[in-house]
């Protein structure tokens, strides 16, 4: 039990970081550009200059790329927590 605490404690104590992970991404930002560049792509004649088309393509799926990855690892880090609690209740 209390190696389950102790382990809780390391890894909460990177929670933190985290946060300022997200914040140096600048997380928000990403996301209103995806938005914009999404909106770029449904517009009608996004196709009619295919190198613009393309660039914003790339961009959008640069920062997608991004955006998953950090939320990937917050995942990560929930599920550990879940799986901490789940092993410290046996």
């Amino acid at each position: 039990m209390l190696e389950f605490e102790q382990l809780k404690l390391r890894i909460e104590a990177n929670e933190g970081e985290l946060r300022d992970l997200k914040d140096a991404l600048g997380y928000e930002a990403l996301c209103r550009e995806i938005e914009e560049l999404e909106a770029k792509a449904s517009a009608p004649g996004f196709w009619d200059d295919m190198e613009s088309s393309q660039k914003i393509l790339q961009r959008t799926g640069k920062l997608k790329n991004t955006v998953e990855s950090y939320d990937k690892l917050c995942s990560l880090y929930d599920d550990l927590l879940v799986l901490i609690e789940m092993g410290n209740e046996e």
